[in-house]
């Protein structure tokens, strides 16, 4: 009997609150409900925390206003879980390039005090703890840092993009300069590490000049000043006693100090090829063909005793003068006729003594 009454109680409530007296018994004049599935579609009509107010609209419970009715709190707050897997999520519907359906956004315009516009802390006592996660399609830019930008309404306009990390890890840098390289390290505050000069050729740079770059072609050009490539014989922790270094345009020398200044060292290898700019010669011996690199090779003498000046290929030039090897490599009994009687700094003079002329005369030469 009592839930009964309780049942009709809330029915005439429902129908005084709408001005709809259409109950059993009750005079009003309204079209309000005569059912209780009729009542109960009133109240259903609201959704999630919104309740059923006197003037027959949903209404936001207090407390719980919609986030652009959010206001900030007079002290500082706190948004906590309740418990675990009660996680918050903020979910957009935003579907237009370069538009963010939430914007976290600090408008200081105090000058020079760095304060940060967003700020995650890993505060508990894991030893392991990711502080932030950026997930993304496989295929996309996953993240992006850009300078320069204004961003109205959620809106980013008018960017420069200094860094990327898009598809499979690839992670773009600004290009640098050779006074700032797009890449440092170690938070190099002198600019020193890699940048992007030209194009697709990368530079490494001390913040000032450059000293190792790559091309497109994977050739490598050294430029900047000096540079060398030292070795230790133990390990990267040992002390330098091998460089490869420059001395001058277009000399390498090979040194056994680390800073590539005592040329002490020696070279070993399987073989030694002269090539470059063809030797010349003052024609002393009527010369015919000839063949070779900057340094040696072999002349067809036109006749059968002379006097033959080599000037090195290339501009080369030894401290003092050059030491040389001059063979006949046609007649075999005039093969040590010819022999080196003086050299200066770019020349050897070679005598041929008796020889048959159309023969051959092979050289080979080292400065010193």
């Amino acid at each position: 009997m009592f839930k009964l009454f309780k049942f009709s109680w809330l029915l005439l409530l429902a129908g005084m609150a709408f001005g709809q007296g259409q109950f059993s018994g009750g005079g009003g004049g309204g079209s309000g409900p005569t059912t209780a599935a009729g009542v109960v579609a009133l109240f259903t009509a609201c959704s999630g925390t919104q309740y059923l107010g006197a003037d027959g609209a949903c209404h936001n419970a207090a407390g719980a206003p919609s986030l652009d009715q959010v206001t900030g709190a007079a002290a500082q707050a706190t948004i906590t879980e309740t418990a675990a897997l009660h996680e918050i999520t903020f979910a957009g519907v935003e579907t237009a390039a370069l538009t963010a359906p939430y914007v976290i956004q600090n408008s200081n315009s105090t000058n020079n005090n760095a304060s940060i516009s967003l700020l995650v802390n890993a505060a508990g006592t894991d030893t392991t703890p990711i502080p932030l996660v950026v997930n993304g399609p496989v295929s996309a830019t996953n993240f992006e840092i850009v300078t320069g930008g204004t961003v109205t309404n959620g809106v980013l306009s008018g960017q420069t993009v200094q860094f990327t990390v898009a598809a499979a890890g690839i992670t773009t840098v600004g290009a640098g300069a050779a006074g700032g390289a797009g890449l440092r390290f170690n938070g190099d505050t002198a600019g020193a590490g890699i940048y992007n000069p030209a194009g697709a050729t990368y530079s490494l740079t001390n913040g000032t000049n450059e000293f190792f770059r790559f091309n497109t072609s994977g050739a490598k050009t050294i430029s900047g000043g000096g540079y060398g490539m030292t070795a230790s014989s133990t390990s990267s922790t040992g002390a330098y006693d091998t460089c490869m270094g420059r001395s001058a345009a277009a000399v390498v020398s090979f040194n056994g100090d680390s800073g590539c200044s005592d040329t002490t060292a020696r070279l070993k290898a399987a073989g030694y090829i002269s090539v470059g700019t063809k030797f010349t010669t003052n024609n002393g011996c009527t010369d015919g063909t000839n063949a070779g690199g900057a340094t040696a090779g072999y002349f067809a003498v036109g006749s059968t005793s002379c006097t033959e000046i080599v000037t090195m290929g290339n501009s080369a030039t030894a401290p003092n003068g050059w030491s040389c090897t001059v063979v006949d490599i046609t007649t075999l009994a005039d093969v040590t006729n010819p022999h080196q009687t003086s050299s200066s700094t770019t020349t050897a003079t070679f005598v041929t003594g008796t020889v048959v002329s159309g023969d051959k005369i092979q050289f080979s030469c080292i400065g010193y």
